[in-house]
């Protein structure tokens, strides 16, 4: 069963704006459990697939249903967290 939880989320651009969150909860002795993102503050749980990984799979996935055959543009957005750019070292790795 899953329950939402009552501690706040961050969805902010700004990420010193996110990152002092974790440390608030953590002087309230709330557990924080991190998912698929790196904080800069000790954690109760990291929950995440492997990102370099995910990225090999899909240029694998993507070579296959091309047959080896035409180029693959990666469209990027800036993003704060390190899932884009090690989902995207991945991909490159593989292709």
């Amino acid at each position: 069963m899953i329950s939402q939880a009552s501690a706040p989320s961050c969805y902010s651009r700004r990420q010193t704006k996110c990152q002092s969150r974790p440390r608030r909860l953590l002087t309230k002795k709330i557990p924080l459990v991190v998912f698929d993102r790196k904080v800069d503050a000790d954690y109760t749980a990291y929950v995440a697939g492997s990102n370099p990984q995910i990225g090999e799979k899909s240029a694998e996935k993507i070579g296959d249903e091309l047959d080896g055959k035409g180029t693959v543009a990666i469209l990027n957005v800036p993003s704060s967290g390190s899932v884009s750019a090690e989902r995207t070292d991945g991909f490159k790795k593989k292709s």
